[in-house]
């Protein structure tokens, strides 16, 4: 490569293109039987200019290195879930109904008078101490039942277990309770071969009435259960709960529209003053056959 002014070195920058030496002034042109000059040197690198040559950019020096060994501090262990909190009781005790205080409260009174003495033992007329439910199969099986049905109640009530077939269940153990109670009026606890025979005492019947309250308010409960699902039955005459709106003062108002909203434009339209009779039609000429182009051959003799 020839080093000349306009070939710039190896690895140096590239001048602009208008780029011109400093205090350089053009030469004239060649005079006769002066030998021409050789080319006038250039100042090489330019002179820095504003903006040029740019600024060379400064190699990315190594990554900083870590401390070895790491300082050991306090140790960071991972945050893990951790079980949400259980929300507050937020019930309303006023607004909870009596026949679920009727159920879980004569559940709960049922299973305590279970152990009062619940029957009499009378052997050849003499009477000895009573003994509790628990003696016989229709006493502690009915007082269990109860006692079922209340904690459903109760399950239902502080929204721990709240389901649709909830009410149904609470009626059937209550029911099936009160069932077992009666039966135990008229079935003997054990079988004494005729020799003593049983009585019922102030549990035996304190136990009967806590039955029958339970029940009544388990039955009460699922009425109420039944009404709410049912759809809305639409208030027209006819149909059971319908209220008759009271009539209008003075009676039926015609309708009348209102003042000054509008008004029909005047003379655009005027109706017929008679009934409607339609046009007469135009007469027409009769039918006349056109004559056919062809005549039909004469008879032969």
């Amino acid at each position: 490569m020839s080093d000349t002014p306009n070939t710039p070195w190896p690895g140096q920058p590239v001048p602009p293109p208008n780029w011109q030496p400093p205090n350089w002034q053009p030469q004239p042109g060649p005079i006769p039987g002066v030998p021409e000059p050789g080319p006038i040197p250039q100042a090489w690198p330019p002179a820095p200019q504003q903006g040029w040559p740019p600024a060379p950019e400064t190699p990315p020096g190594p990554a900083p290195q870590q401390q070895w060994p790491p300082t050991l501090g306090a140790p960071q262990y991972p945050a893990y879930p951790t079980a949400a909190p259980k929300p507050a009781l937020n019930i309303d005790w006023k607004t909870v109904s009596p026949y679920a205080y009727a159920v879980a409260g004569g559940g709960v009174l049922a299973f305590i008078f279970s152990f009062l003495p619940y029957y009499t033992l009378n052997v050849l007329g003499f009477g000895f101490g009573g003994v509790s439910a628990w003696h016989g199969f229709f006493g502690w099986f009915g007082a269990l039942l109860l006692l079922a049905a209340a904690a459903a109640i109760v399950l239902k009530t502080l929204k721990i277990f709240d389901h649709a077939i909830l009410p149904l269940g609470t009626l059937i153990a209550s029911g099936a309770g009160l069932l077992c109670v009666l039966l135990a009026l008229f079935v003997a606890p054990v079988n004494t071969y005729g020799v003593a025979s049983f009585g019922h005492h102030i549990g035996y019947w304190l136990s009967l009435i806590m039955a029958l309250a339970s029940t009544a308010g388990a039955l009460m409960l699922y009425m109420q259960t039944q009404k709410a699902a049912k759809p809305a039955v639409p208030a027209f005459p006819g149909y059971p709960g319908y209220i008759a709106q009271p009539p209008m003062p003075g009676g039926p108002q015609p309708y009348a529209p209102p003042v000054g909203q509008y008004e029909p434009p005047a003379g655009q339209y005027e109706p017929p003053a008679g009934p409607y009779e339609p046009p007469a039609a135009p007469p027409q000429s009769p039918y006349v056959p056109p004559e056919s182009p062809f005549a039909p051959p004469a008879p032969q003799a």
